[in-house]
């Protein structure tokens, strides 16, 4: 009997998440936010990275809580076979009680396998009794972090800016809003902050993130004045239910040091090996595979 109680005792612990202070006590218990049974199988496994390069990854996670409740392993699973170098995530509660009070972005990189270092980037500062909003995350440690609020140009809510500084390099993560006005002035103001606190580094400087845009918005010629598309736009990422639209890029600041990012390959992740990709989320990761002199 002994045994059987210490044994449960370790399973309930190793259960326990990632939680922000008391928060997670007195949550609700969440449903997810849409009902889908599991419609495939898992698939093919997700290509190897070509070699010296740095596989970039930007996922709208939905909150962990599309079609799964709490799906913070299958996520996990995605990343670590797809075996990402830099991940930009979209939509993560922090310390929300509808999420039972996790820090989401705290959770899913404790899941990844290695010390990964991590920056969040909040739109509503206010959200259910902690924020929301997007991060960013790496298999090394930042030489530096910053983050931005994001006006919301009558579009509901704010939306947020994440960014991680290396030696070599400068990447952020982002999710624009729905209407043509606020996803063209967002993206100035990401713009110009990036310019302005960047710009004189000599290093390439990136984006990524769900830019909730397709081909025919007026973001996208607005877009390429000053940031080149770096990853695919052939294929949806956007839904994951039906294939409609690709709204999630990677990017580069078209300046100087663009020409020191060399594009080695790019795909939408549209199965895994070890988790459903339908049923992770309501988008598709998307990635680039790059060299950076």
């Amino acid at each position: 009997m002994k045994k059987i109680l210490i044994w449960a005792t370790a399973v309930a612990l190793s259960l326990t998440a990632v939680s922000c202070g008391d928060n997670s006590k007195n949550a609700p218990a969440d449903e997810p936010l849409h009902t889908q049974k599991p419609a495939e199988t898992f698939g093919k496994e997700i290509a190897k990275k070509a070699n010296g390069t740095i596989r970039i990854m930007s996922y709208n996670v939905g909150v962990f809580n599309k079609y799964l409740k709490d799906g913070y392993q299958e996520v996990a699973n995605i990343i670590k076979e797809a075996d990402a170098d830099v991940m930009l995530f979209q939509e993560l509660d922090s310390c929300a009680t509808r999420t039972g009070g996790v820090y989401q972005l705290k959770q899913i990189c404790s899941l990844l396998g290695k010390e990964w270092d991590y920056h969040y980037g909040a739109g509503l500062l206010k959200f259910q009794g902690g924020k929301y909003g997007v991060g960013i995350a790496a298999d090394k440690t930042a030489k530096a972090k910053a983050a931005k609020n994001l006006n919301n140009y009558n579009d509901g809510e704010r939306r947020g800016l994440a960014v991680l500084e290396f030696d070599n390099y400068v990447i952020g993560s982002t999710h624009l809003g729905l209407k043509d006005e606020a996803q063209i002035n967002q993206l100035k103001e990401i713009t110009d902050f990036m310019k302005e606190k960047y710009g004189n580094s000599n290093k390439p400087i990136l984006l990524g993130g769900d830019l909730n845009a397709a081909s025919d918005f007026a973001l996208i010629p607005e877009l390429k004045k000053d940031w080149k598309i770096l990853s695919t736009t052939s294929t949806a990422t956007y839904s994951t239910e039906q294939d409609k639209y690709c709204i999630d890029y990677i990017l580069v600041l078209n300046n100087s040091a663009a020409s020191k990012v060399e594009v080695v390959n790019s795909k939408v992740v549209r199965e895994a090996k070890s988790a459903n990709v339908k049923t992770a989320s309501d988008h598709y990761p998307v990635y680039v595979d790059v060299k950076i002199k």
